[in-house]
């Protein structure tokens, strides 16, 4: 079967031969072009000699004949089409798009129709017999002595038999052909979009196929590496290292599958790198397939799930997993250490739980109605029956519907803790109750000035309790120093109110019951105003404006 280029030299060349015969009968003048109605041919001789079938348009695209083999082609003849059919208006020919081709040759060009299925009976023009043809048409221009367009010519090419043939193939060809097809157009689309490297090298190392993600952590288009070497696109270390793993392919025949490190934009990739021989009908191997899945996370998801499982297994804390039930579906070795059993797995929750403390209903119905953890203190039972504290954490875990699957905790033994507790309470009691006797002291000072003189300055605000303290403190130095006069300085005490002044009454009178008497000093103008308003009798104590007045009326200085 001729190729279309073939087809269209030849074409060429009849058409050639053809406009140097009309140059010669023009040279001659040979009246053989009339239009339309004549009956004469344009170029009587030679236009019916021309094997090839042949239509010639004016330049309006009305036919103007037709020669000898097309009369046999179409069964028609001549008179029947010429000045009867025009490319402009004929449906058939506007159904093929012939305006188009006709126009293209008036600008001079050679132009070829693809196949057409032409039904004559569909024409409606007289024709002999009634058929149906493939053809392919060729529109070119002819030209006058000075080189102007005057026609255009068409060619017919009977390609009927061509399309038979292809028609009538087998059904099995078919088939073939049409998984073949699929079969490229599928290895096309997965080069084109699969996320993985794939590569293919023939046994001298040159690349047959290469998929786009490939080439772009390459950094390569595809068409520039098929057929290149790794020795043309590595370094030397890198295309040796990649030979190495061709070349144990090409030698054993095997398959081979390791992992590889791979540096991209300064981030570290890990690929999984699987190759394998490609061989042909005779079973020969022609080439070595790699394909190598990008690993990274996973590798990082198995690093961190090491890494998480090392810390729980050596966790000084319990820490287990229960499932919907309440069944431990896990446990670490502290957690079976601190409760005495060898395996918590497949117990129940509840068999380590003192249930007066919390039961585990309780804590579920917070979980699911609060924020999705719990968090508090229970006691815990042993193997062997003995209990002791614990804390425990818990929370829920959900699958990818929202169900629960499980539900972790964290349990720490706090025995000692609360041992330390109790400790560090003791201790923190008896600071307290230290730092209470040094404020007393500090509250309600007792400074002996001679041998029967005393001072007690108060500072701050006074009320039962210190009032109290401030009695006892004045009888208990009056007792122990001897002394006949006790000073009491109230410069520091901005508020006198009724309970105050009762309070110094009740100390004077104490203090005269021990024999001796109560000097008042520092009573500033607003308390005596108060104490004035107050109504209080303070006939009973000696006052004095400020405390040194009070210390030189006792010492007989004044």
């Amino acid at each position: 079967m001729s190729s279309d280029n073939e087809i269209i030299a030849q074409l060429h060349a009849e058409n050639e031969q053809l406009r140097q015969r009309i140059a010669y009968l023009e040279a001659h003048r040979t009246p053989y072009v009339q239009e339309a109605s004549s009956t004469n041919t344009i170029f009587p001789h030679l236009f019916d000699d021309i094997p090839v079938p042949m239509t010639v348009y004016n330049l309006n695209g009305l036919v103007i004949t037709i020669n000898r083999a097309a009369e046999q082609l179409w069964h028609l003849q001549r008179q029947h089409v010429a000045g009867l059919v025009n490319v402009y208006t004929d449906e058939q020919s506007l159904a093929q798009d012939f305006p188009s081709f006709f126009r293209r040759a008036l600008q001079g060009e050679i132009c070829t129709t693809p196949p057409i299925h032409y039904d004559i009976a569909e024409t409606g023009l007289k024709r002999s017999a009634d058929i149906r043809l493939w053809i392919e048409m060729t529109f070119f221009p002819l030209y006058d002595d000075q080189g102007c367009i005057v026609y255009v010519a068409q060619s017919q090419r009977d390609i009927t038999n061509e399309r038979q043939q292809i028609d009538t193939m087998s059904s099995q060809q078919q088939v073939s052909a049409t998984q073949l097809y699929q079969s490229q157009t599928l290895l096309q689309g997965v080069l084109e979009n699969a996320p993985m490297l794939i590569v293919a090298r023939d046994i001298e190392g040159r690349y047959l196929m290469i998929s786009h993600e490939t080439a772009r952590l390459m950094r390569r288009d595809v068409a520039d590496i098929v057929g290149k070497t790794d020795a043309e696109l590595f370094d030397p270390d890198v295309a040796a290292r990649l030979k190495a793993l061709d070349d144990q392919v090409l030698q054993t025949g095997k398959l081979s599958a390791i992992e590889q490190n791979l540096v991209y934009e300064d981030n570290l990739f890990t690929y999984k790198s699987t190759r394998f021989a490609l061989r042909n009908e005779q079973n020969e191997i022609y080439a070595v397939c790699s394909i190598s899945n990008d690993i990274t996370e996973q590798v990082q998801r198995e690093r961190d799930l090491a890494l998480f499982k090392l810390l729980v297994e050596n966790s000084p804390d319990g820490i287990g997993i229960a499932n919907t039930e309440g069944v431990f579906a896990y446990a670490n070795p502290a957690y079976a250490q601190m409760t005495g059993y060898d395996d918590l797995v497949g117990m129940h929750v509840q068999d380590l739980i003192i249930t007066d403390t919390i039961s585990t209903d309780e804590i579920l119905a917070y979980m699911l109605t609060g924020t999705g953890t719990w968090s508090g203190e229970m006691m815990y039972q042993r193997r062997d029956g003995t209990t002791f504290p614990v804390h425990v954490s818990i929370f829920v875990t959900r699958d990818a519907q929202g169900n629960i699957s499980g539900f972790p905790a964290i349990v720490r033994d706090i025995t000692d803790q609360r041992a330390h507790q109790k400790e560090r309470d003791a201790i923190q009691q008896q600071i307290i109750d230290a730092q209470k006797a040094v404020l007393s002291e500090l509250s309600s000072p007792l400074i002996p000035i001679s041998d029967h003189v005393v001072i007690m300055p108060l500072i701050g605000s006074i009320d039962s309790h210190r009032a109290q303290q401030v009695m006892e403190v004045l009888l208990e130095g009056i007792a122990r120093y001897q002394a006949d006069t006790a000073i009491l300085d109230i410069t520091g005490v901005r508020v006198v109110d009724t309970q105050v002044a009762d309070a110094l009454i009740r100390a004077a009178r104490a203090v005269q019951l021990l024999g001796a008497r109560v000097l008042l000093t520092g009573i500033q103008p607003q308390i005596a105003q108060t104490l004035v308003h107050l109504g209080v009798d303070l006939r009973e104590i000696d006052t004095r404006g400020t405390l040194q007045a009070g210390i030189a009326a006792v010492l007989g200085l004044a």
